[in-house]
């Protein structure tokens, strides 16, 4: 999760993060497992830059995108209470 101001730098650093082959982060994170919830999520070009490498490594932007904040954390909420089952 990242929260801060308008033009905070929050999805470069996601994206930079993710991107950038220094942190391996996908090594350790399936992709499967990664939600995009954000209100800007199709307009934002940094959010889509992320978006399209992620798809390359199997994250399917239909199912694992929201712009509708409440719908994408009621679904991780069901997704974490699974994983706790």
């Amino acid at each position: 999760m990242s929260f801060g101001s308008s033009r905070g730098g929050k999805t470069t650093a996601i994206r930079n993060l993710f991107t950038d082959p220094r942190f391996k982060i996908l090594d350790r994170v399936n992709p499967s497992d990664i939600y995009i919830i954000s209100p800007t999520v199709k307009l934002d070009s940094s959010i889509r830059e992320l978006i399209d490498f992620l798809i390359g490594k199997g994250f399917n932007e239909e199912s694992q995108t929201f712009e509708d904040v409440l719908a994408g954390v009621q679904l991780v909420k069901e997704r974490m209470k699974m994983q706790r089952a």
